[in-house]
Parts: C-alpha cells; sequence; structure tokens
C-alpha cells in the first residue's frame, strides 16, 4: 500500500467568498481542559460563573472521582459504551446485508456486551491532540496489550507537562503504561508535519515488533520506506506493510481566538486534516474506494473526531469527504457534552467498504 502525505490546498484570502478556510500555521490542543476545582484570588464575572459551573458538573466531579484528568473521557467512553451498541442494534434491526468490513462488527449477546464497543481490546489506537490524555487513558482501559491492543498518542503539548501547569496529577502516561506497557507510544509534535508522521509511523512498527521479539532482533524500519524531501512539509510517499492503526480518534480543537465562528471553522480544518491522514485524498471528487488506499487506516477501521457546528455551508467538504471514504457515517450529540456547547462528534465506520 502507499501513502501520500496530507495534499497541498490553495490558500484562499479569509476575505474571500469561498466556503473553504485553511490555516497552515494554526496550533491546536486536545479541549477537554484538565479538572480544576478551586482557584484562589480575584476573579471577573465571567470567571466566577465558570468557577461556578465546574463545581455542579456531575461530570467534573466524576473525572476527579474516577481519576480521569478532564470531563472528556466520558464523551468517549458515552460513545463507546452507549453510542455504538445502539448504532449495531439499529444495524441488526434493519437486517442490513452485504456489508464488507474488516472489523466485521455485529451485535453479540447482552452478557457479552463489553464486547459491543467501538474500541475492541485488540485495536491499535491512534488518538490525535491527546493532551491532557484523558481519551488514551480511557482507551487503554478498554485494550489488551497481550493481543496486540495499543494506543500512539499525539500532541504538540507533552501530556503531563500539561497537567503540571494546571497544579494536577501527571501521572497520566505511568497508568496508560501500567495498563498497557510498551504498546503505549507518545509523539509530541504537530501531525500534520512530516517529522511527526514518521514518528507516529515509527511507533505503529515498534508496536508491531513487540509481537515478534521472541523470534530475534529486528530491524524496526525494515517494512518503513519513506521518500520524502529532508526539511519542512509532510510526507510525500510511503510504504508501509505493518500493522496500521484500526481507529483514529481526533478530540483537538484550534487555539480559541474568541470569535466561535472562526474558532469553529479553524477546528474544522483540523477535523479535514486529520481525516485525510487517515483516509487520504477524499476531498477529491474523484476519490475511490477502489483504489488503493492512500490513508495510515486499516481497512474497516473508524474515525471519530469532534467539530463544533458552523453552518452547513462550512461543514459540508467534511461530510462529504467522510462519505466518500467511509461505509457509515453519524453525528452525534453525548449527553457528557453541556448542552450549550456547538460540538458535536462525527464517528465513520468501515473504512473503504463497499
Amino acid at each position: 500500500m502507499t501513502l501520500c502525505g496530507i495534499r497541498s490546498r490553495v490558500m484562499t484570502s479569509l476575505s474571500s467568498s469561498s466556503n473553504h478556510h485553511w490555516y497552515p500555521s494554526q496550533q491546536y490542543y486536545s479541549s477537554p481542559q484538565p479538572v480544576v476545582m478551586m482557584v484562589r484570588g480575584n476573579h471577573s464575572q465571567s470567571s466566577k460563573k465558570w468557577l461556578e459551573r465546574q463545581q455542579k458538573d456531575p461530570y467534573v466531579q466524576k473525572a476527579k472521582e474516577e481519576g480521569f484528568p478532564s470531563r472528556g473521557s466520558f464523551k468517549l467512553k458515552e460513545i463507546n459504551e452507549v453510542h455504538f451498541p445502539a448504532i449495531l442494534l439499529k444495524r441488526k434491526q434493519k437486517k442490513q446485508k452485504g456489508l464488507k468490513t474488516h472489523r466485521n462488527y455485529s451485535l453479540l449477546p447482552d452478557d457479552l456486551s463489553n464486547k459491543n464497543r467501538l474500541i475492541q481490546p485488540d485495536m491499535i489506537v491512534l488518538d490525535i491532540g491527546a493532551a491532557p490524555g484523558g481519551w488514551s487513558l480511557y482507551a487503554s482501559t478498554q485494550l489488551n496489550p497481550r493481543i496486540g491492543g495499543a494506543v500512539v498518542a499525539v500532541d504538540l503539548l507533552d501530556i503531563d507537562e500539561t497537567l503540571s501547569s494546571n497544579n494536577n496529577n501527571t501521572d497520566i502516561s505511568l497508568r496508560i503504561k501500567d495498563n498497557l506497557g510498551s504498546n503505549f507510544h507518545f509523539v509530541q509534535g504537530d501531525f500534520t508535519n512530516k517529522i511527526t508522521q514518521k514518528d507516529i509511523l515509527s511507533a505503529f512498527n515498534k508496536i508491531s515488533n513487540n509481537s515478534t521479539a521472541d523470534d530475534g532482533d529486528n530491524d524496526m524500519t525494515s517494512n518503513l520506506c519513506i521518500d520524502a524531501e529532508e526539511e519542512g512539509g509532510v510526507l510525500d510517499i510511503i510504504q508501509y506493510d505493518d500493522r496500521r492503526p484500526n481507529l483514529i480518534l481526533s478530540d483537538m480543537a484550534a487555539n480559541f481566538t474568541g470569535c466561535s465562528q472562526t474558532d469553529a471553522i479553524r477546528t474544522i480544518n483540523l477535523c479535514e486534516q486529520a481525516l485525510e491522514f487517515a483516509a487520504g485524498d477524499c476531498f477529491d471528487t474523484s476519490y475511490s474506494k477502489d483504489d488503493e488506499s492512500q490513508g495510515i487506516l486499516e481497512e474497516g477501521g473508524a474515525f471519530l473526531c469532534k467539530y463544533f457546528t458552523c453552518g452547513k455551508e462550512n461543514e459540508a467538504d467534511l461530510m462529504n469527504a467522510t462519505k466518500r471514504a467511509f461505509h457509515s457515517v453519524y453525528v452525534i450529540k453525548p449527553k457528557a457534552s453541556r448542552k450549550e456547547s456547538s460540538e458535536q462528534y462525527l464517528l465513520a465506520l468501515d473504512y473503504n467498504c463497499k
């Protein structure tokens, strides 16, 4: 298989009437912030309201009690344990036939309900924009490293440094490693940059080699062939024969500017870049599932990303591209997401399956 790097887009003026926006230098972070319950000192009226809301929020309380770094962990938990099984049930009720999927999701009896989940024990999960680590930590509780379950987390910020700066516990990485051992890898950097992408693929390669370590010394780059320029840009062509991620997660958001519409569009752009890394150039209308895959996602895999509603005209590119690359696409609003928030979650299943 070959993987082409994220395609170069034509830059358009922000004052243009085009609905497609590109922010080449924007940074990202995982938007659920670490749990902060009390802050001393004088506060503005808006800060006081925020603190009051945090103190009354049941998910903030649960995150503190259960040791998660933020309330955002419960959004993934709800999608995994409630919404995804409901999707499987609807599939069963409709008696949908002929669906080709590598994962072969199917609704199991109630006594095996822990298997009716998006995150299966043997999956490789790629968590983009992972800091402060809540999604990676939750995913690690659903995986079994003895049968190949693994997490590769990526962020501009170090997970534990993010927590330390907010006076929270800084042992999230250690707790994930306790669950997964050497099948947890953290990559610090911009996932759209070729150097970071090489590090991500190298992590997948190491996970693949973990299962064959007893066979003797392995060349950790034997199945990783990269053709790219030395500096700048993203990977041009990758020959990659090791295990690929079965699930790609993105809970990241653009750094907030204070303008909700601008913030939403910038976050949509991050979703598009994550989707393109996962599924290749599915923004091209000529994209076909019959073509050799250009993305890093395993065939039959899933993609989950957060976005903020900003009008159908601004969301159309993301939605249409997702539908080209995946068999089934769903929009989810978890109960753990605040009612007043415009955030939604886009869940795409069965990558490159007809």
